[in-house]
């Protein structure tokens, strides 16, 4: 199967597994960063002519998926989100995406019903984690026990208004005195891949 990717490239995280995985399975794929270049999506479709479009939640690709399925008629177009929030509305900007796509993924189960009310071929799928791609470590030295060994750890974001309780929760931890490490928030740094596992071992 020839599948139009899109989604987010350069920035490492996603993108990278999503195209892995497809190749490993056997397919054809041909990638358009979502984040960086979306608006080249429709001349990359009518090069590359794709069964399947793969995309991520960006709503940038709205005008493009339809102008794509406009001219494949028939293309299959996928959208898999998998970031959550406390309700569907805060995902508004994403209605108009959501509706063209033929099917639509989510990691958030508790909220599929709201969701089949705007995409009734809305589905759950759960991430997995290739380590092949993000590295499992291969060695985790006195070090490495040093700093990320701890009885709770939190990797995320702490900004903007979609997490409510995560600063209350974590502001609980920290003073019962709980053993606990906070990347990409509280202006420590972020981490990834082999250093983002070692942590996962050790917490």
């Amino acid at each position: 199967m020839k599948i139009l990717l899109l989604c987010p490239m350069a920035d490492g995280q996603t993108g990278p597994a999503w195209k892995h995985a497809l190749e490993r399975l056997g397919h054809k794929v041909m990638e358009v960063d979502a984040k960086l270049t979306p608006q080249n999506s429709y001349n990359a479709s009518l090069q590359f002519k794709p069964d399947l479009i793969f995309c991520s939640r960006t709503k940038a690709l709205t005008e493009e998926v339809m102008k794509i399925k406009q001219t494949f008629k028939n293309v299959v177009a996928c959208m898999w989100n998998v970031d959550t929030r406390n309700t569907v509305g805060e995902w508004a900007h994403l209605f108009p995406l959501i509706k063209v796509v033929d099917y639509h993924f989510v990691v958030e189960f508790n909220l599929l019903n709201d969701w089949r009310k705007l995409n009734a071929k809305t589905y759950w799928l759960s991430q997995g984690l290739q380590d092949e791609v993000y590295d499992k470590p291969r060695e985790i030295t006195k070090e490495d026990s040093i700093k990320y060994m701890c009885d709770i750890c939190f990797c995320g974001c702490m900004s903007g208004k979609h997490h409510p309780i995560r600063k209350t929760a974590i502001r609980a931890i920290r003073q019962a005195g709980v053993k606990s490490n906070y990347w990409g928030c509280f202006h420590r740094p972020r981490i990834y891949n082999e250093e983002h596992n070692k942590q996962v071992a050790l917490a």
